[in-house]
């Protein structure tokens, strides 16, 4: 019996007497319990659980080809656009900046989230790894954080990040309200178990007007891909039966018919053949440029299966030059937009999703979660930057260091010492307040 179903029932019963002399007695408070019921039923009523189908299915995707996108990856094109994707945005570098610049405090837990992330398991590409795989190839992802405890170290004594374990999505069910918020993530292992969607780290993917499912990555290549599958299959007969040669002899006798047609077999089997002057024998390739043609096609949909996850597929294929269509360096600045989206979405995740808990747990809620920063996907959009910055300052406006510093993805130096020219710029007020903190040592 559903939950709905038993809460009707309850309240009908609450309306009828119990069979009393005084039904006043048998009667539960109605102002008290009915009020509470009606609001059950309408928590209920609001909220649905995504059974086996696709919530908001724009494209008309079905559970079935959800499931097949992982068989996908057995296509060499799928795979290497798809990891190429997800390892672009791994082999980035992440920094954690504390937002206010001037508290030391917030230095400290930009440096322990920093700490947190490059000491779990598989280190923040590994983070990574187990938000985007799933994401891009399910739509979402559902990754739970497993925690320990610091027993050495600078840290000692603090929790931490041990490893972000990411869960089969096949396994698990949203139980979403009418805003199509997560109210609960359903686990399907050992029965049903309703768990809090806050213990969890969820990352939906291409979301279309808040879709809780997202999008996945190879919606748009499923197609490409299905008939790669049935081309391969076709050619593989194709090559068996019209691929030869094929031997054709001439016998004017019949009775020599049955004993030509068993020699010319075992003759294209062993490759030998010997006859007389008098027996003609040609061969035919029936095939033609039938091979072309399913080599065209493959290319063809190899080519959709790459524009359709990467956004392009020059990159994949070739270098840029005359002799080639489009430009390869255009191709790849396409990408590149599609792997800043990605490292955007992954900054969200971290600093919205992973790090608050860790941040509460060991230093209170007066700390703010500190900025985590992935750096650019292509290096010369920063040296492009660098350029603008140094006709500024040759112009003399005044930039901040401290601002340079964190697009550029480099720490400054604070002492003569440490710098590589052996001389540094005059510092700023907040390199003064980790110089005396570096020097004092007094947190």
């Amino acid at each position: 019996m559903s939950l709905y179903s038993r809460i009707r029932q309850i309240a009908t019963r609450l309306m009828k007497p119990v069979g009393s002399t005084n039904p006043s007695r048998d009667l539960i408070d109605r102002d008290v319990e009915l009020p509470w019921l009606q609001e059950q039923l309408r928590v209920y009523a609001s909220q649905s659980r995504l059974r086996g189908v696709n919530y908001d299915n724009y494209t008309q995707e079905t559970t079935e080809m959800r499931l097949a996108y992982r068989k996908c990856l057995a296509e060499p094109t799928v795979k290497s656009a798809l990891l190429g994707k997800i390892y672009s945005v791994m082999a980035l570098k992440i920094r954690c900046v504390p937002r206010d610049k001037t508290n030391l405090l917030e230095h400290e837990v930009a440096e322990f989230c920093q700490y947190l992330m490059e000491n779990a398991t598989g280190k923040t590409p590994g983070i990574i790894w187990a938000i985007l795989s799933g994401g891009l190839l399910d739509g979402f992802s559902v990754c739970e954080p497993i925690h320990t405890r610091y027993n050495h170290g600078k840290y000692k004594g603090k929790i931490g990040l041990k490893r972000l374990k990411a869960k089969d999505t096949r396994l698990i069910q949203f139980e979403i309200d009418r805003f199509k918020n997560i109210t609960a993530v359903i686990n399907q292992v050992a029965g049903v178990t309703r768990l809090d969607p806050d213990d969890f780290v969820i990352f939906q993917h291409l979301q279309l007007f808040e879709s809780p499912q997202g999008l996945s990555d190879l919606r748009a290549s499923y197609r490409a891909v299905e008939m790669i599958v049935h081309i391969l299959k076709l050619r593989a007969i194709f090559l068996d039966k019209y691929t030869g040669p094929f031997v054709h002899a001439k016998a004017n006798d019949p009775a020599l018919r049955t004993r030509l047609a068993n020699e010319l077999k075992a003759a294209r089997a062993q490759g030998v053949l010997v006859t007389d002057e008098q027996t003609e024998i040609a061969l035919l390739d029936l095939a033609m440029s039938g091979t072309a043609d399913f080599q065209s096609g493959l290319d063809d949909l190899r080519k959709e299966v790459a524009i359709g996850i990467s956004g392009a597929f020059l990159h994949m294929l070739t270098g840029g030059g005359a002799q080639h269509r489009g430009n390869s360096e255009v191709q790849q600045s396409t990408v590149d937009l599609f792997i800043w989206a990605l490292s955007v979405q992954v900054e969200a995740v971290l600093e919205n999703q992973l790090l608050p808990d860790y941040v509460r747990y060991n230093y209170g809620n007066a700390v703010s979660v500190p900025q985590c920063n992935l750096e650019a996907p292509n290096p010369e959009y920063v040296l492009q930057e660098l350029k603008i910055d140094q006709a500024l300052s040759d112009l003399g406006f005044p930039l901040k260091l401290s601002e340079l510093a964190e697009r550029t993805g480099r720490t400054p130096a604070i002492t003569p010492e440490e710098s590589v020219r052996g001389a540094i710029a005059t510092p700023s007020k907040k390199f003064e307040l980790l110089r005396t903190h570096q020097e004092n040592n007094d947190i």
